[in-house]
């Protein structure tokens, strides 16, 4: 059943699938959860937001009594084959706490008692999300989310924010390092983990008209937009591994967090004007520093890269192998998304991240620490969210922007919203 779920993910799979297979393996696995519920009309759903997972409409009757339009989704870590058939242990167990601590998220109608089948099930919404509103935004070349729907988000920031300083508290590092969330982060740095098993030395990256190796890749000097960067993606995966595994840190601040609300995982109802978040696949206490950083990244920046669909701006590559040196111009800020991009990324720097950094220092945790972690686990999104050496294969603008992206977030700057997000939290250091 695992390998019948990872090739039905858009990270997992490498063809298209008939819906009616999809249906009849997602109806498969829901008769598994729950023996005894009656299912029928299972719609499979596609959205490019969903990488590692996926996810359907059905109605459910369990008891007996009705069948109920509902909302099923899986996550699992498809390329890696975590040991946990649906990715992160216990992954669902944790959506009631976020309701508990305040987080506006939705709340399952039922639960499996399977340890084998873990899967919650909720009511269908019928909202979009904010993802649908960014795609049809890239796809009509214009940017469609209003200052109605900035201000709805604004106050979804504000309320998550307060929520994660109210239940942040001190834990011994190993609590960070097990968290939920490090299966985001981590685990997919650590060797033999995502990072080598998508990226061996002779993987080769489309750049332009370039084919490079990642070898040469790891050690090669960026220019991007004019502007020189130090950092190699070989520094990264290391300072990475560093900060992440919380190398010599006795203690990290960690909060209750969903972990992973980036735009497809937040519904928008337009009409009450009313934001709420889902699927709490790696909810928990969370180090802190970790606990935003999906949510900016794939909200504000990877948008703008390629990851999910054609971006609407070209790069331009020019690679001299004598001096192992990359040099690309891409218009990230000619983007017509771009200005929703950045004022999202300063309601979740503003209402999150420095409310978490001030009380991490308040507390005795290294600001320094947390500011080096989120830059690195940034670059991470980019890097091992997708292959992007096979993203590039396609050959449809998608992923042209990831490894710029991954340097440009390392060091936090090329764009106005990353400088800001290093100036607010240098000013605290």
């Amino acid at each position: 059943m695992r390998e019948k779920l990872i090739a039905l993910t858009i990270g997992g799979g490498d063809k298209p699938l008939d819906p009616d297979y999809k249906a009849a393996v997602f109806k498969e696995y829901i008769k598994m959860a729950f023996p005894n519920a009656a299912i029928r009309n299972v719609e499979p759903i596609s959205t490019a937001a969903s990488l590692n997972s996926i996810s359907a409409y059905a109605e459910i009757d369990v008891q007996g009594s009705e069948y109920k339009p509902t909302f099923v989704k899986i996550h699992i870590e498809s390329d890696t084959h975590s040991e946990s058939s649906l990715g992160a242990e216990n992954e669902y167990s944790q959506a009631n706490l976020l309701a508990q601590h305040g987080w506006p998220v939705l709340t399952p109608l039922m639960s499996s008692n399977s340890r084998e089948y873990p899967l919650l099930i909720y009511p269908r919404v019928e909202a979009p999300t904010v993802f649908d509103l960014l795609k049809e935004s890239y796809d009509k070349n214009e940017n469609l989310i209003t200052s109605r729907e900035l201000t709805v988000l604004s106050r979804l920031n504000r309320q998550v924010g307060r929520t994660m300083v109210d239940s942040s508290t001190v834990a011994d590092s190993k609590e960070a390092v097990n968290s939920p969330v490090q299966t985001l982060f981590l685990e997919r740095f650590k060797a033999r983990g995502r990072i080598d098993e998508w990226y061996k030395s002779d993987t080769r990256f489309l750049l332009g008209e370039n084919s490079i190796t990642f070898r040469e890749l790891l050690k090669a000097k960026w220019v991007i937009n004019g502007e020189p960067y130090n950092v190699t993606l070989g520094e990264i995966i290391e300072n990475a591994r560093r900060y992440l595994s919380f190398d010599n840190e006795p203690r990290a601040l960690v909060c209750v967090s969903h972990g992973d609300d980036h735009a497809g995982n937040i519904f928008m109802d337009k009409k009450n004007r009313r934001a709420t978040i889902f699927d709490p696949a790696f909810a928990g206490f969370n180090p802190a520093s970790l606990s935003n950083v999906k949510a900016l990244a794939h909200t504000c920046f990877l948008p703008m890269g390629g990851m999910y669909y054609n971006p609407g701006i070209t790069a331009s590559y020019k690679w001299d192998k004598a001096e192992n040196a990359m040099e690309v111009e891409i218009p990230f800020e000619s983007s017509a998304v771009y200005g929703s991009h950045e004022a999202l990324a300063k309601q979740i720097v503003d209402l999150r991240i420095l409310p978490l950094i001030k009380r991490a220092k308040r507390l005795g945790i290294s600001a320094g620490d947390e500011f080096e972690r989120i830059k690195y686990a940034l670059s991470g999104c980019s890097l091992l969210t997708v292959n992007v050496a096979n993203l590039l294969e396609q050959g449809d603008r998608r992923g042209e922007g990831l490894l710029p992206l991954t340097i440009m977030l390392a060091e936090l700057k090329g764009l106005p919203m990353l400088s800001y997000l290093r100036e607010k939290i240098t000013q605290e250091l």
